[in-house]
């Protein structure tokens, strides 16, 4: 993942190993040179994000099963 710098992204993702960062429009080119020319770096990142992913739960499965069970909570509260 290649994103816009945000406190909350960097809370989530280690720098340089699960994600990259950008925090101007400058950085962001570079970067994207940086990584398409280096595919062994680019696979480490892309595969370190994607265990983050799942070991965090961010990935569409989990998170339909916590809003399952937020539904079920809300169901079993109101009756």
């Amino acid at each position: 993942m290649l994103a816009e710098y945000t406190d909350d992204l960097a809370s989530l993702y280690l720098e340089g190993e699960e994600a990259e960062f950008f925090r101007s429009p400058a950085e962001m080119a570079e970067k994207i040179e940086r990584y398409l020319a280096d595919d062994i770096c680019r696979s480490k990142v892309a595969a370190g994000g994607l265990r983050r992913v799942h070991t965090d739960g961010h990935d569409v499965d989990s998170r339909m099963r916590q809003v399952l069970t937020w539904v079920a909570e809300v169901r079993e509260r109101q009756k």
